[in-house]
């Protein structure tokens, strides 16, 4: 991965906090492609978590943060579902 990628995916993990699910949609109004993302999964630095939403890889939120959802889309159902399993 070249260095531009690599700290565009720094940046947004540095602005994103521990917990943080991230919408595919969403991440593509911030300027990462569905490609872009298909790479940074692959490059291990983001997961999926249900259907359309991502994570930080093995980030798992300490039980007194409130986990984030970062989206100005309706969610999946898989989505809610992983989302909601999450929180309990």
């Amino acid at each position: 991965m070249n260095t531009e990628k690599q700290s565009k995916v720094n940046q947004l993990l540095s602005f994103q906090p521990p917990g943080t699910i991230m919408q595919s949609f969403w991440l593509k109004e911030q300027g990462y492609s569905f490609e872009l993302q298909k790479r940074h999964k692959k490059s291990r630095w983001l997961e999926s978590f249900g259907t359309g939403a991502l994570k930080r890889v093995n980030d798992s939120h300490p039980t007194n943060h409130p986990v984030s959802l970062r989206t100005d889309h309706p969610i999946s159902a898989a989505t809610y579902q992983a989302f909601h399993y999450e929180l309990y």
